[in-house]
């Protein structure tokens, strides 16, 4: 995920000598950096920002997540008592690739080339807005993976898909199930682009089915469990709607 990161920078500054100076475009300067820090800090300290109704959705989202904990087994089960060649090319390669980095970087990518050859200051936005979300997103979820050391499914085989297998600390691979990466990353890049085409509903309804999909494809290739996508789900939405409040908020 880092090395992926990396190449969002490398690809995007070889075409940042065609942005515009329009005051609603968003620039690779010190100021972007630092703002990708500044929002960093942001997410540890979203409850600050959020209001009664944004409170009580976001608890009310985290019980309904934390709930999924329950059916995780069965889940999971379901999905390898149905396995498919053709599902299984179409996850592997038609929509875990969105949650990698591999397919929604050169999106991101096309955007931005969009928006400063077409001065198009909604593409600017959401490539520069995506890129922020895709790192943001893509690092923070690392630390639950090695503060909860959660087993993947399929090192559970043997113990009957048992979800609640944890070794904090542990350094092991097969253990960085919760939460999954490439759902937070798909979920925040979706909320951005919903977010700035919020007047035209199918974009985020696309935006959103692709993202479902990446979750859906890290449960039928038993990389992860319901609740980790769940949560992955979760933290990548709300890490795009902290990025992109936090934008608007500077331009007022």
């Amino acid at each position: 995920m880092a090395r992926v990161s990396i190449v969002v920078l490398l690809c995007t500054l070889t075409i940042a000598s065609n942005a515009q100076n329009d005051s609603n475009y968003i620039h690779f300067n010190k100021r972007y950096f630092k703002s990708l820090l500044l929002d960093t800090k942001d997410v540890f300290l979203f409850p600050k920002y959020l209001d009664k109704k944004d409170a009580l959705i976001a608890t009310g989202a985290t019980l309904l997540a934390t709930a999924t904990f329950a059916v995780d087994r069965n889940w999971a089960l379901l999905l390898q008592s149905n396995q498919h060649p053709d599902l299984h090319n179409i996850s592997k390669y038609g929509l875990e690739p969105f949650g990698s980095g591999y397919y929604s970087v050169p999106v991101l990518v096309v955007f931005y080339a969009h928006g400063a050859l077409a001065h198009n200051s909604h593409s600017n936005r959401i490539a520069m807005l995506g890129i922020k979300a895709f790192m943001i997103s893509g690092a923070l979820a690392q630390i639950p993976k090695f503060v909860a050391q959660r087993e993947r499914p399929q090192s559970t085989i043997n113990e009957n898909y048992n979800p609640f297998l944890f070794h904090p600390f542990s350094h092991k691979q097969k253990h960085h199930s919760f939460y999954s990466g490439h759902t937070t990353t798909a979920f925040a890049v979706a909320g951005i682009i919903a977010q700035e085409y919020k007047h035209k509903w199918w974009v985020g309804a696309v935006s959103y089915t692709v993202a479902s999909g990446v979750a859906l494809s890290r449960n039928y290739d038993n990389k992860h469990w319901l609740s980790d996508v769940a949560f992955g789900a979760l933290t990548g939405y709300g890490i795009s709607r902290l990025i992109y409040m936090r934008q608007n908020h500077k331009r007022k």
